[in-house]
């Protein structure tokens, strides 16, 4: 077949609930250019079941070019079906990220099997670098078939039209940290002792239950995304500290103080690395170090012409390379290299030589 001869193209979709969602941009650009795609939905539930039920959806994969899954446990019965029917077919994942436990066991020969039915994949859309060394090694996957895609992401339309009014109760300026993945709550609290600057933390019962309010911190649990937002939009900084490395990176956080123009400081983390940059966006810090990060937040909030200068900087490259309409572009390049049977590149080419070309290996 030539390039431009249409190919067919089937997309499972993860539907959290009985409603339809519409199909994302990159699926309707895959039309455009003359496809024919079909989406059949799965209903988000437990992994083994994900796994069937991408496995029975997949019962035509044959007849197929394509067959995009768009998550982890889905991919793995999209790539069982596969292996399984000798089928030919090209197969793409988009979010290869995991809230819940790899398909890893204690069974050297079983981990071999589950590497091996991943390894069927064609392409692996991760959303940053870090993630895409992980699955690497977690599952001994071909770098050479693991793409970055930035998270694509835009500010609800309630926030925008509402007002941004914060439900914290300090009357002067003050930090906050959101989040319940994976924060560091322990090393702010340490970080602002001794100074007078208060902070709104936001976070859940189920991660952080032992927060508790003072004169200083005021501690805000489960509220809605919008009072969130709204937190952050009134805050001088947004803060994110992160425990570790290994886990989720808060980057919806982190890019809604980008899109609201709010210099932060951060923790110095791969899996940070390529939404926030020190010295553009705000200042990075070391992990579980209060000390620095002390330093960072008082050079920040006495400086308004610095942190309003970082906030602009990060705002700049959030509309630049982070919202839903940049990811959907950049997907739907994969996607119909993929299906051309043209060249992959693996990283943005524009991305990485204007804006990481100093970080990237």
């Amino acid at each position: 077949m030539t390039a431009s001869t249409p190919k067919r193209v089937l997309f499972l979709a993860i539907a959290s609930s009985d409603a339809v969602p519409p199909d994302p941009d990159f699926i309707n650009m895959l039309r455009e250019k003359g496809n024919y795609v079909e989406t059949r939905r799965i209903k988000e539930a437990r992994s083994y079941l994900q796994v069937l039920r991408a496995f029975l959806l997949c019962k035509d994969i044959r007849d197929f070019d394509l067959v995009i899954a768009q998550e982890y446990f889905s991919a793995f019965g999209m790539a069982l079906r596969a292996s399984v029917s000798s089928a030919a077919t090209k197969l793409a994942v988009i979010g290869f990220n995991v809230s819940r436990r790899y398909l890893v066991t204690r069974s050297r020969s079983a981990n071999r099997l589950i590497n091996r039915i991943f390894s069927r994949l064609s392409i692996i859309v991760v959303h940053s670098r870090a993630e895409r060394r992980l699955f690497c090694q977690v599952h001994d996957l071909d770098p050479n078939r693991v793409a970055l895609a930035l998270w694509g992401y835009d500010l609800p339309r309630t926030f925008r039209e509402g007002r941004a009014i914060s439900l914290g109760r300090f009357d002067q300026r003050y930090v906050c940290m959101v989040g319940r993945n994976n924060r560091d709550f322990a090393a702010l609290t340490e970080a602002i002792r001794g100074t007078s600057i208060p902070a709104i933390y936001v976070a859940s019962r189920v991660t952080d239950p032992w927060l508790e309010s003072s004169d200083q911190i005021e501690i805000l649990y489960d509220i809605p995304f919008d009072d969130c937002l709204a937190i952050i939009a009134n805050a001088a900084l947004s803060i994110i500290l992160l425990k570790d490395q290994k886990r989720g990176a808060g980057h919806i956080t982190a890019v809604s103080a980008m899109m609201l123009g709010k210099a932060q400081v951060f923790s110095d983390a791969d899996v940070l690395n390529d939404y926030l940059i020190a010295g553009d966006h705000g200042l990075a810090v070391p992990l579980n170090d209060p000390t620095a990060t002390r330093q960072a937040i008082v050079k920040l909030y006495n400086n308004n012409q610095l942190a309003e200068y970082y906030g602009q900087e990060a705002k700049r490259y959030a509309l630049k390379y982070l919202t839903n309409a940049a990811a959907q572009k950049r997907t739907f390049a994969l996607m119909n290299a993929a299906l051309e049977e043209r060249p992959i590149d693996l990283i943005d080419p524009e991305w990485q030589l204007q804006v990481h070309s100093h970080l990237l290996n």
